[in-house]
């Protein structure tokens, strides 16, 4: 059985995508044992790094020298791709849907029936993959994927994130120049409205209040409208920025944390809970969202609606008022989720896929 991977353009700058592609096409190049088998990886990247030829290359470009590349399988690992099932054989084909929140978020009318043009395409797909039960059923509702269709395969966790020595956790100080205090960490785009930029602040300004030497660690830039409103509560001083960290230094980053904030309105997975979770730090997270299916019983959960829950939640945490569980607890959930994992669930549907074509 031939696989082709159809991975996202790297010019994209989609940190988890990268990732997906690079730790899933590791896993299952150790699959490969057979002479007749081979796993191929099809990218192509635009000439310029520009907006207007990127989204020029993605949508035209790549498309047209993706069909020249089919294999007996043909996964399309980001639904943001879904076009290329014009392209490609739909019966010989898979896509992975991370998730739809552009059909649920987006205000603006054009950019929202634009991606609703590229992954009404995933329909057509032999099989879906979806990294949560969350999108399962978000593909259901929002784009009447039939449920045989799909399959839940969760993401992993690469083994760079795991708890630090202490000291490793000194040079890792060291070398951002933390300070001492209580760190509430916080990683993800702050240009996404599900990512609830802006109540992690508000929450924030009353653990300020309560705790002096309490800081709010945020990997990659705020909005402008967020650096105001930081300004505006008078938290410049207590919020710490870190941009594009390597893994080992984000490893490190959350090892240094007291407690990792994550109220999102909703996620498709939730990959830095799980990097979180599986350097051993604490997360108070969203409940009925895709992240109680990470966290299970040891999530520390709240309304993200809940701005005072939030900040009240947070301070139960580093005052030691709410138990958190053990180390050795978060490690071993985390452990649950391995790319090895991740890899084993797909081959089990490429396999299907490549049987159907032989019924056929």
């Amino acid at each position: 059985m031939k696989v082709t991977l159809f991975c996202d353009m790297k010019a994209e700058g989609w940190r988890s995508m990268d990732r997906y592609a690079q730790s899933l096409s590791a896993q299952l190049s150790a699959f490969i044992r057979q002479p007749a088998d081979r796993l191929s990886i099809f990218n192509t990247e635009p000439p310029v790094k520009s907006s207007a030829v990127r989204m020029f290359w993605r949508g035209r470009i790549y498309p047209r020298l993706a069909a020249g590349n089919q294999a007996d399988v043909n996964h399309i690992l980001d639904h943001s791709y879904g076009h290329l099932l014009n392209f490609l054989d739909p019966k010989r084909s898979v896509v992975t849907c991370h998730d739809l929140m552009p059909l649920i978020y987006e205000k603006n009318e054009s950019l929202r029936r634009e991606f609703e043009s590229v992954v009404g395409n995933i329909k057509k797909a032999a099989k879906v993959i979806a990294d949560s039960v969350d999108t399962q059923n978000d593909l259901i509702k929002y784009l009447s994927v039939p449920e045989d269709k799909i399959t839940v395969v969760y993401l992993g966790v690469d083994p760079v994130f795991r708890p630090f020595s202490f000291k490793e956790k000194t040079a890792a100080r060291k070398k951002f120049g933390l300070p001492e205090g209580k760190i509430i960490f916080s990683h993800g785009r702050a240009d996404l409205p599900w990512k609830n930029t802006e109540g992690i602040i508000r929450a924030f300004s009353e653990v300020a209040k309560a705790v002096p030497g309490a800081y709010l660690l945020k990997v990659n830039s705020l909005t402008s409208e967020q650096t105001a409103l930081l300004k505006q509560l008078g938290l410049s001083e207590r919020y710490l920025e870190i941009d594009n960290p390597s893994d080992k230094d984000l490893a490190g980053l959350y090892n240094l944390a007291d407690v990792f904030l994550s109220p999102s309105f909703k996620e498709g997975f939730g990959l830095t809970v799980l990097e979180a979770m599986a350097c051993g730090l604490p997360q108070v997270v969203s409940r009925g969202t895709s992240l109680e299916e990470i966290t299970g019983d040891l999530g520390i959960y709240v309304d993200p609606a809940n701005i005072g829950q939030i900040a009240e939640t947070v301070l139960g945490v580093i005052d030691g008022r709410i138990n958190v569980p053990p180390q050795e607890a978060l490690t071993a959930q985390a452990g649950k989720f391995s790319w090895e994992k991740t890899a084993n669930g797909t081959m089990e549907i490429y396999k299907k896929v490549f049987a159907s074509l032989k019924i056929i």
